[in-house]
């Protein structure tokens, strides 16, 4: 029964870790980069008309770098919370796009 309820609170955690990593990943996508690329575009407009400097445009272009980094490690949090299900589970999870990082 101990071990039961320890592979239990592991799944648990795992489906947490899941949901956590494809909320992120999704957030990041569909919100924060492409706010970040609209502010790189009008550093960019801003810096060519003279009115911002380069270090403000670079620092938008760092920024969407780190953004995308995230990104990347979020999809990787949720392929290895995937993995752990599957692994306590003996079952092959069913992959939609919302639920793909």
């Amino acid at each position: 029964e101990g071990t039961t309820r320890a592979l239990e609170a592991t799944l648990t955690e795992a489906w947490a870790r899941l949901d956590l990593a494809v909320s992120s990943a999704q957030r990041i996508e569909a919100e924060l980069l492409p706010a970040l690329e609209r502010a790189a575009r009008a550093a960019e407009q801003a810096y060519a008309a003279g009115a911002a400097s380069q270090l403000e445009w670079a620092q938008l272009l760092a920024e969407i770098a780190a953004a995308r980094r995230e990104r990347v490690e979020a999809g990787l949090d949720a392929h290895r919370a995937r993995i752990e299900i599957e692994r306590l589970t003996g079952q092959v999870l069913a992959t939609t796009k919302e639920s793909a990082p």
